[in-house]
């Protein structure tokens, strides 16, 4: 059994080593291969996983490897003021190490020696074979039962309320099978749909898919799935996760695999459809997009709606791959498949030379301008160059500062790791591999604060908050949660993931004792990612598409040295029109910092060099060339656009739409307000910027000149200090206002939905998300509305037009409370209902607009209260 053990154990690091090399190499290939081939891929994973075949390589130990220090601290800068020198970990008061066992016997008072009691080996107990293939069948047999168990119970749950298609849905199923190998039937049990079965594989259906165009895309998906066996092949890598259910890679590794096996089908299923038919493919996986429930081994038409972007970007990019992607992907299997046989290395060891390295005592850092900013008590670490990181005394047992390496001479600053100590210690002993990072901090001079922040978009997990003498200094965080404990359980409830999350909120702490400590200025890098522009001057704004606008780009301009007609000009910002989002854009690969590369490419245009550079449209597509190739640039159309940029406005208004205030529709004549029909003010603070961010995400902004009147309909953000987003719907203009500060904008693009619409969209989606009635509820008010028409003699409301709008409704029932004649009567807003209707001039009650106030009956059913002509705020009845 310990053989078998120390092989599992094997098979899982090399096909966790093979499965992250993998991801990586497929993410270096990008679209350079096919979809397919990178699913196929996974198999020699899957295979490294549970095959023990391999060949062991002999290599000569590194005399100088690296290793991290058990020693957390040089050069302790005992003279500083607000801290406290530890050295950890510490000694005990006996002084032994806290990890040392046994000692002495102890004598007895007798003067002989003490014999100890019987004592369970608990050492040879843990360590028992037995025990731990114990454990690991156990874990299989749950894991792959639950696999099983879970699969059943659903199958049967769907196959009990399923029926028989539609005689459509039958057809379409037999141009696509003519050989009849699937059947297919309609389920209210699946939330989207779906494939099950191995030997007589059944398509499953929602409930409503009527539609000729919808049903061929999920049959030609599903069928596609099943020519290629996925099934089967996801019920392999269910069975590999089951062997190795102790390994946290795992969820992981399905989870890409299950991607991978999405795009691959994506392609497969629309390599010979045209434009219109992959559009219309990409609004079925929009449509339809649900999440089966979690571990099913099933094919699904869209198994994680955050993987939609990237499905809907390949089918517009999807190309038939050449003789030279094929032979990229077989030299990617071959590289990968002689990688998975090697199995390990016999290291040749030597003794590593001698070295020695002098303590040098770092200066003490300037006076700081915000003493109110250091820790009080806190254990220093000398980090070299005259900086110091100070870790708050109470999380000081809780953290292992660990430097990787010779520290040096102390010229030069070297940044540590900070782990989480109990995470670290227990991710070691059960995975052989650290868990529980905290934090490292980093700094940058300018060309690699451009090329390793701003070209990245920040980058993941990077915070810039310092600045000081040429240096931007940041911290580096982990974007996936690094706590661990033994067994590998998770608790929000669990004192020790508690103490986790506060060891983690004393960060902000930490940044800003090393900003007054260090002497430096504090600085926040998100500002020069949501800035407007990276240079300032005269920008301009090129529209790029192809033929079908499948690749739509507006490129922001500008020209970062000299300015006018003299001046170069270079794209620094790139908008996806089909998708929405700026991104920065700087020159790559450089080691100097943009303003210098830029000067010395003026001068050389300056020179006569590189003409084309001095008009707009010619640079663009100089970088379109640089970006895409060639071979792209055939086809795609360049155009100036009319306007003066306003680059990224979204950063402008999150700073209004980010204090406490209220979204608005309203009614403007003659430059005022008239009627305010509508106010949602109940987000908290925060989320109404996410929420305008989201819905206008996709709009590019020009600089536009004002009305001469604002008149009509109108959506304003007013924020309760007086700044201000109006968004018009004539011209779908924006006014932004802050303090004194007032600007205008417009689209720059004729789009279907103008950023008023948007923002009405937003109004009504927040509305109805906090709405109180039900469908049932609407439809009794509509029919005791209907017979009160009768009974007072108002006629037939015009068609369609009785209707409940949640956005002005939510409005109107608070008006009611507040100041109708609801105003003390106890009702709440659940107990007004608020219906609107129109009548023709042909009415017995003539031509008008009208809102209804209905309240409940006492017998189940609603009354109306009263009711008021259009829409204003006095109420008539």
């Amino acid at each position: 059994m310990t053989g078998f053990l120390l092989t599992l154990l094997r098979l899982s690091l090399l096909g966790s080593v093979l499965g992250v090399v993998l991801m990586g190499v497929l993410r270096l290939l990008g679209g350079r291969i096919s979809r397919a081939a990178g699913y196929y891929l996974w198999l020699l994973v899957l295979l490294r996983l549970c095959v023990p075949v391999w060949v062991e390589l002999s290599v000569p130990a590194d005399p100088y490897s690296t290793s991290v220090m058990s020693v957390v601290m040089t050069n302790p800068a005992e003279e500083q003021a607000g801290g406290t020198t530890v050295l950890f970990p510490p000694t005990n008061q006996g002084g032994h190490s806290p990890d040392s066992v046994g000692g002495p016997e102890v004598p007895s008072e007798g003067g002989e020696t003490a014999v100890p009691a019987p004592v369970v080996d608990w050492g040879a107990v843990l360590t028992s074979s037995t025990l731990w293939f114990t454990a690991w069948a156990l874990g299989f047999a749950l894991s792959l039962g639950w696999y099983s168990w879970s699969y059943l119970r659903f199958a049967e749950l769907v196959r009990r309320g399923s029926h028989a298609p539609g005689p459509m849905a039958l057809d379409v199923l037999k141009e696509l099978d003519p050989k009849g190998k699937t059947a297919l039937a309609v389920s209210p049990g699946v939330p989207g749909p779906m494939a099950l079965g191995l030997r007589r594989p059944t398509v499953f259906l929602p409930e409503g898919v009527e539609d000729r165009g919808r049903l061929e895309d999920i049959l030609r998906h599903e069928l596609t799935h099943l020519r290629r066996h996925d099934l089967l092949y996801k019920w392999f890598s269910a069975l590999v996760a089951s062997i190795h259910w102790f390994n946290p890679l795992m969820p992981l590794f399905r989870r890409e695999l299950a991607r991978r096996c999405e795009l691959a089908c994506d392609e497969g299923a629309v390599g010979r459809l045209g434009p219109e038919e992959r559009r219309r493919y990409g609004e079925t996986l929009l449509s339809l997009a649900a999440a089966p429930p979690k571990g099913l081994v099933v094919t699904t038409l869209c198994e994680e709606k955050e993987h939609l972007k990237e499905r809907l970007v390949n089918l517009v990019n999807l190309k038939r791959q050449g003789p030279a992607a094929l032979a990229l992907a077989l030299c990617a299997a071959l590289l990968l498949g002689s990688c998975s046989l090697i199995g390990g290395a016999a290291i040749e060891t030597q003794a590593p030379e001698a070295s020695a390295s002098a303590e040098t005592q770092a200066p003490n850092p300037a006076p700081t301008a915000d003493p109110d900013a250091l820790l009080t008590d806190a254990a220093l670490y000398d980090l070299g160059g005259g900086l110091t990181l100070a870790i708050p005394i109470d999380i000081v047992e809780d953290t292992m500062v660990l430097f990787d390496g010779d520290l040096g001479d102390g010229s030069e600053p070297v940044f540590p790791s900070v782990y989480h100590r109990s995470s670290y210690e227990a991710a070691m002993e059960e995975l052989d591999s650290p868990m529980g990072f905290l934090f490292t901090l980093f700094r940058y001079d300018q060309a690699e604060y451009e090329q390793n922040y701003l070209a990245v978009n920040g980058g993941a997990g990077q915070t810039t908050f310092a600045q000081g003498g040429g240096w931007y200094y940041g911290m580096a965080e982990p974007t996936d949660v690094q706590y661990y404990t033994t067994g590998g359980d998770l608790s929000a409830n669990d004192p020790n993931y508690q103490r986790w999350e506060y060891v983690r909120s004393r960060l902000a702490d930490i940044q800003a004792d090393f900003i007054a400590r260090n002497g430096l200025t504090p600085y926040d890098g998100r500002a020069d990612l949501e800035a407007p522009f990276l240079w300032q001057g005269e920008h301009r704004y090129v529209e790029c598409h192809d033929a079908d606008y499948s690749l739509s780009l507006t490129l922001l301009l500008s020209q970062p040295a000299t300015q006018g007609s003299g001046g170069i000009w270079c794209v620094e910002g790139t908008f996806e029109n089909n998708y929405g989002g700026w991104s920065k854009v700087l020159p790559r690969g450089i080691e100097v910092p943009a303003g210098e590369y830029y000067a010395d490419l003026q001068a050389q245009v300056d020179e006569g060099h590189r003409p084309g550079l001095l008009d707009p449209v010619q640079a663009a597509m100089d970088w379109f060339r640089g970006e895409y190739g060639d071979e792209a640039l055939s086809g795609m159309k360049f155009a100036l656009l009319e306007g003066t940029p306003t680059g990224n406005l979204l950063g402008a208004i999150r700073q209004v739409a980010d204090q406490d205030g209220a979204l608005e529709s309203i009614y403007y004549l003659d430059e005022a307000p008239s009627t305010r029909r509508g106010s949602i003010g109940f987000l908290e603070r925060g989320r109404m910027a996410d929420e305008i961010s989201r819905y206008l995400y996709a709009v590019v902004w020009v600089e536009s000149q004002a009305p001469g009147t604002i008149d009509g309909e109108v959506m304003r953000y007013r924020a309760n200090a007086g700044d201000e987003l109006l968004f018009l719907e004539e011209g779908g203009l924006l006014r932004i206002t802050m303090g004194d500060t007032v600007s205008w904008y417009r689209p720059a693009y004729p789009y279907e939905e103008s950023p008023y619409h948007r923002m009405f969209n937003l109004y009504m989606d927040l509305a109805a998300a906090e709405d109180p009635f039900t469908q049932e509820q609407l439809d009794a008010g509509m029919e005791a509305l209907s017979a009160w028409f009768d009974r007072e003699g108002w006629g037939e409301p015009l068609e369609g037009s009785l209707r409940y709008m949640p956005g002005y409704a939510r409005y109107h029932a608070q008006l009611y409370l507040q100041n109708g004649k609801g105003q003390g009567s106890g009702l709440e807003r659940a107990d007004v209902l608020v219906l609107y209707a129109a009548f023709t001039a042909d009415s017995p009650r003539g031509e008008g607009d009208y809102v209804f106030w209905l309240i409940p009956d006492g017998g189940g059913s609603w009354k109306v209260e009263d009711w008021g002509e259009t829409i204003f705020a006095a109420l008539a009845g």
